[in-house]
């Protein structure tokens, strides 16, 4: 069923027994040749040096109002149902950028909902697909998020610890060669701590194709550059060029150096040692999180 709120298109949608309205008139991209007002161009992030810039739903060469008119925006019926926690929540609608209400917040998170892989329903919170956007970044911007939902991002650890504090979750990682290779690991508990621990992994279960390079970081507290969190008697961000849960350093470090296939260097590029190793790195990562 189809409604119309202040000039917008809406559509009424029935998930797992809740009635959402999603924005009907969001298109995928900005029609061709529209412009956007001028005074947005000082705080889009489309704008900015992609060394600073925070997350933002926007795509790559998009303002932030059109990413707002694209954006698959959700709202729960009030006393029908509660707002969706994550993206499961959503149910059967199509993959893209909505916003989710985790228990305990009062404002929504923008996030990127993978409904297509394995069921759908899957949370994303870190995407590598490119070299445009750089991911050696301090504690601030790691702990909330930087990015594009729709490209290279971040979600934030504040907001990955917010989500998967609320249950049980599981997490799936996709991975992706220069050789068309494709790999999962899929790991039965998945959850960050909060920032008391230093934002600690935890994470058990392993199963995929990938090889297990996460387990090994169990328990490790996050570190970046600027912030030392690990065993090791250097700081394991700065000898691999990434931020990660790193430990005495890494089996894993899909944060580091966007090397583009093999390179020379040791286990700084976006590295999964189960399958290509220190001195391969990958062409696209995607993390993401589904409560069991």
């Amino acid at each position: 069923m189809q409604i119309t709120l202040f000039g917008t298109r809406f559509l009424a949608v029935v998930c797992s027994s809740c009635l959402f309205i999603v924005n009907c008139s969001a298109v995928s991209d900005p029609e061709p040749g529209h412009s956007e007002p001028s005074d947005l161009a000082s705080s889009d992030p489309v704008n900015a040096d992609p060394a600073n810039v925070e997350l933002s739903n926007a795509k790559p060469g998009q303002s932030n109002r059109s990413a707002l008119q694209a954006d698959h925006m959700v709202f729960p019926v009030l006393g029908c149902c509660p707002p969706p926690r994550d993206c499961q929540d959503l149910g059967y609608l199509k993959s893209g950028i909505y916003t989710i209400y985790p228990e305990g917040t009062k404002v929504g998170i923008r996030v990127y909902c993978d409904m297509d892989t394995d069921g759908g329903g899957w949370t994303v919170f870190q995407r590598r697909q490119d070299d445009s956007m750089n991911f050696y970044r301090n504690w601030n911007a790691y702990q909330f998020g930087f990015g594009y939902l729709y490209a290279n991002f971040w979600l934030g650890n504040q907001q990955i610890h917010t989500i998967t504090a609320q249950g049980w979750y599981e997490l799936r990682v996709d991975l992706e060669d220069f050789d068309s290779g494709k790999r999962y690991a899929k790991y039965n508990l998945f959850r960050i701590e909060d920032y008391v621990t230093n934002y600690r992994l935890v994470i058990a279960g392993y199963n995929g194709n990938a090889g297990d390079s996460l387990s090994p970081h169990n328990a490790a507290p996050f570190s970046t550059k600027d912030r030392d969190n690990d065993m090791h008697s250097d700081n394991c961000a700065v000898l691999y060029k990434g931020a990660w849960w790193y430990n005495k350093c890494h089996s894993s470090n899909l944060n580091g150096i966007y090397h583009a296939g093999a390179h020379s260097s040791y286990a700084d590029g976006v590295n999964w040692q189960g399958w290509r190793g220190y001195r391969y790195s990958l062409k696209s990562t995607e993390m993401k999180v589904r409560r069991k």
